[in-house]
């Protein structure tokens, strides 16, 4: 059980999460993501869906920087997933922040 916590450690950013807006009811809460033109050609295998923990591109900070968003939210703040970088020092990838769906999260994975 690592909640914010461990995202804010691998990414030394003391409040980013990955929780979608609203009240947070970690079972429930959903932030419906639609594959956007940049990722269609990355992942054939994503389609729009809800993710249960979006990556809250605008709670990054220092030299972190989105790269590729494959899906996101209307106005652009939430995405899953997304591929950001450290600047010169590595990425993060985080993938269909989903469980218990019938997702192709492995299929997403692999392209």
């Amino acid at each position: 059980m690592n909640d914010e916590e461990g995202l804010q450690n691998m990414m030394d950013i003391g409040r980013i999460t990955m929780w979608p807006d609203g009240p947070i009811d970690k079972s429930t809460s959903v932030a419906d993501v639609k594959v956007t033109a940049a990722g269609r050609p990355i992942s054939p295998s994503l389609r729009d869906f809800a993710s249960q923990r979006p990556f809250r591109i605008d709670e990054l900070a220092g030299d972190w920087k989105v790269e590729v968003s494959l899906a996101e939210n209307n106005n652009g703040t939430r995405a899953d997933p997304v591929i950001v970088r450290d600047g010169n020092r590595g990425w993060l990838i985080p993938v269909m922040q989903r469980w218990g769906s019938s997702e192709p999260m492995g299929a997403v994975a692999a392209d």
